[in-house]
């Protein structure tokens, strides 16, 4: 969240999808040395920060983030490698996250709609898609939600929660994953 991105840090772009009166949180490993300044860019952009052990799964380091959520909070999800562009969203619709078809073989989470609902997979090999999950999502039942990160995999979260609440699949207008350093070379251009 804090790569450079043209003239600003990646937080900054992201602070514009993380409005609503909801906590804004941004987690750090525990490890992570914040100078001052960093700390007061971070908190004046109306972040606090939670510093996690980076040893933590994706899952772990979420369930612990979710215990600053109250129970009415609808819950933003924004990874911290990735930037999006959303599409109009109404601000009655929750319970949705972005994807966008992607070719490339990296290691991400795939979604298939099937006539059962969504499937989530992390295995491109049994995936019949090409839809990646972006990194964007919206939560509205906090209990459930703790109850799928409560779940290994990221993927088994989502089908999980999926399972027990609809999701909707909202396809996103941009998304650029700067976890991946071809995208952050193609961002620099």
């Amino acid at each position: 969240c804090l790569l450079p991105i043209s003239s600003k840090k990646l937080i900054e772009l992201q602070a514009k999808l993380a409005v609503g009166k909801e906590p804004k949180i941004v987690t750090l490993p525990n490890d992570f040395k914040v100078s001052e300044a960093l700390e007061r860019f971070i908190n004046r952009l109306g972040y606090s920060i939670i510093f996690v052990d980076p040893e933590k799964s994706l899952n772990s380091a979420l369930l612990e983030v979710l215990d600053f959520c109250k129970k009415e909070d609808k819950i933003k999800i924004i990874f911290g490698d990735t930037l999006v562009e959303l599409p109009k969203i109404s601000k009655q619709q929750s319970d949705f996250l972005l994807f966008k078809e992607n070719f490339q073989p990296y290691d991400w989470c795939f979604v298939t709609d099937t006539k059962n609902g969504l499937h989530f997979s992390g295995d491109k090999d049994v995936s019949e898609t090409n839809r990646v999950v972006c990194g964007y999502f919206e939560f509205s039942n906090l209990n459930l939600l703790k109850k799928a990160f409560s779940r290994k995999q990221f993927s088994d979260a989502l089908n999980f929660y999926s399972s027990q609440q609809k999701l909707s699949l909202i396809k996103a207008k941009n998304w650029m994953d700067f976890g991946h350093l071809s995208f952050l070379f193609k961002s620099k251009k």
